[in-house]
């Protein structure tokens, strides 16, 4: 049995690539629709494998920049910025991400 931690995402997506490429070439038939989508799905990962080593993928959805300190709450479990989260506890008692109860003493920090 193959852990997820010891499968890196590229030999993921390498992986999930060349079957699908069978898949749709091996097809008496195929479409400009299954060549165009297949290219945009290679598109599509490499730009995410560029975020991933970039480190984009380590922001706070409010405020769209790097983590300062951040932040999770014990009820839902999004992470944001200490600021972020403190100014909108401030206005309303719920998540900024999906709207569930939370108050300034559900949160935690976070080592990343």
């Amino acid at each position: 049995m193959v852990w997820f931690s010891q499968v890196s995402v590229r030999q993921i997506t390498a992986q999930f690539l060349i079957s699908s490429e069978t898949l749709i070439l091996s097809r008496s038939r195929v479409s400009d629709d299954s060549l165009n989508t297949l290219e945009a799905l290679k598109t599509r990962i490499r730009d995410l494998e560029k975020q991933l080593t970039r480190g984009d993928r380590i922001k706070c959805l409010i405020c769209m920049d790097s983590y300062t300190i951040p932040l999770t709450s014990i009820q839902c479990w999004h992470v944001h910025c200490e600021e972020c989260w403190l100014r909108t506890l401030g206005a309303k008692k719920l998540c900024p991400q999906c709207n569930t109860i939370t108050s300034p003493g559900d949160l935690r920090r976070v080592y990343l």
